[in-house]
């Protein structure tokens, strides 16, 4: 991977992958637009001007590690260190290590969101031969400081006659080293109904007021549309309590009747700027059957809905947001991180240039929308 400030990125990592000790207490941050210290521009989007690209994208294919065969999915996080934003990024990767479980989740650090330093010791975390033994994925990682602890939900699945799916919980003091609070089982068996609802996967998760609220992806045995539900906790080892009506299920944000999302949603992050709340979701507009009883879905495509409490979202009347790269429009992943003032986002698309999936960098202006 190049690295065009490598210098920065290697004093952030020793800040960080030294630190064991509480973070840094920051008064204020630093106004820093990134189009001014970064080595390439950033070009408003054809249709949506308040939506900026970085010109050198994708700023994450791969780390160029030994234990790495492809990376699999993301999960982003900004820190202030010292004033400055020091950004982070969690990856599960494929792995060639030969054995039945075959990935890792790797950790990089970096001083501006574009150039990564991975960690010396990677992977931080390695498969085992439980419930999620095949697969990591929809990785999202929050901090939370009233504990002096990160906390990273996902996706797990093991195939095979003795399959599992679920949504694992991890915790850990620096964001290097992990473990389950909840066991070796699964914090939600994603292949049970619950309360009614079968639920498809995790979409992300955040932390804020001592209050942890995520958002999964479910629907209602028999409708196959992969619809948002919204859960809150104070603390995810103990379980989520339903966003709803005398504790039932209530859909937060439908799929359809537009055609970009009619099939529902795969992936999303949500971020708080000025007291406005901003859903960025990977919509898609149907499914496909490859084999008997599996569906894949297919013409994915990033969204946007804002809400005034969290709660209740409206969709932006111009979705979809125009960067996807191909016809088959595949983007599978977005990250997003508000800082000083602005929302970066990190979307994962297929680059011809890279031969596959990888991230690219993304500036969003709120003041610019319509």
């Amino acid at each position: 991977m190049a690295s065009t400030s490598r210098s920065a990125v290697v004093v952030a990592a020793a800040l960080l992958w030294g630190s064991c000790r509480p973070e840094y207490q920051v008064i204020s941050a630093v106004e820093v637009d990134p189009a001014d210290v970064l080595p390439c521009d950033f070009t408003p989007v054809d249709g949506a001007p308040w939506m900026s690209r970085y010109d050198c994208n994708p700023v994450f294919s791969t780390t160029d590690e030994a234990w790495v065969d492809d990376i699999v999915s993301v999960g982003f996080r900004a820190q202030a260190v010292v004033g400055h934003p020091t950004y982070q990024v969690w990856y599960s990767a494929r792995t060639p290590f030969g054995s039945d479980y075959d990935w890792g989740i790797g950790y990089a650090v970096s001083s501006d969101g574009t150039t990564w330093e991975p960690h010396p010791n990677n992977p931080v975390y390695r498969a085992g031969a439980g419930w999620d033994a095949d697969n990591a994925d929809q990785l999202a990682v929050v901090y939370d400081h009233d504990r002096n602890r990160h906390v990273m939900a996902y996706q797990g699945y093991r195939l095979g006659p003795d399959a599992d799916f679920g949504m694992g919980l991890l915790t850990s003091p620096n964001g290097i080293d992990w473990s389950s609070p909840v066991g070796a089982e699964p914090l939600i068996d994603l292949s049970a109904t619950i309360d009614g609802i079968d639920y498809c996967w995790p979409l992300s998760l955040s932390y804020d007021d001592g209050l942890y609220r995520g958002w999964m992806a479910g629907h209602r045995p028999g409708e196959l549309l992969c619809q948002i539900y919204s859960f809150t906790s104070p603390d995810p080892a103990d379980g989520f309590d339903v966003d709803g009506a005398g504790n039932s299920p209530r859909v937060v944000l439908g799929a359809g009747p537009e055609a970009y999302d009619k099939g529902g949603v795969t992936a999303s992050a949500t971020v708080e700027l000025d007291g406005v709340y901003y859903l960025f979701y990977v919509g898609f507009a149907e499914w496909e059957e490859l084999d008997d009883n599996l569906f894949t879905s297919e013409r994915h495509t990033l969204n946007l809905a804002v809400s005034t409490d969290g709660r209740a979202w409206r969709k932006h009347l111009d979705n979809p947001i125009p960067v996807h790269l191909t016809e088959e429009r595949v983007i599978s992943g977005v990250g997003a991180q508000a800082v000083a003032g602005r929302v970066h986002l990190w979307v994962t698309d297929e680059y011809a240039e890279v031969g596959g999936q990888a991230v690219g960098y993304y500036l969003f202006d709120p003041s610019e929308l319509p």
